[in-house]
Order: C-alpha cells, then sequence, then structure tokens
C-alpha cells in the first residue's frame, strides 16, 4: 500500500484525534458566548441581567393584564 492510500485511508485512531481537537474549540467557542453574554461592556449590566429583567418585567405585565376584570 501506497502511502497515499494509508494516509487517505480512515482509521479510528485519526477519528479520535479529531475528536479530541473539536473540544478544545467547542470550549474556546463556550467560553466567547459566556464572556459576551456574562460580562458587563462600556458600564452597562451584563447582557444575561438584562434579559431576566425584561422577561421579569413582561411576566409582571402579563399578570397585571390576567388580573384585570372582565
Amino acid at each position: 500500500m501506497s502511502h497515499a492510500v494509508r494516509a487517505r485511508t480512515h482509521t479510528p485512531s485519526s477519528s479520535a484525534r479529531e475528536r479530541a481537537q473539536a473540544i478544545p474549540e467547542y470550549l474556546l467557542a463556550l467560553a466567547v458566548v459566556v464572556g459576551l453574554f456574562g460580562l458587563p461592556f462600556g458600564g452597562e449590566p451584563p447582557l444575561i441581567a438584562q434579559f431576566a429583567d425584561a422577561v421579569g418585567t413582561g411576566f409582571a405585565r402579563f399578570l397585571h393584564a390576567l388580573a384585570l376584570p372582565l
């Protein structure tokens, strides 16, 4: 078997190495996303806190609308 043919064959060990390479890449992407949503920028609260406040405000308005008489 020539070197070119062996290089193209798929072995279980190369699959495991590719999977192992993907793990740090996914962790890096997760760190970037967590950083964007969890860290404050420009003196404002983090995006996740703003989102939680918006959900709380919407839920309070929804409950108020339910409490109105018919």
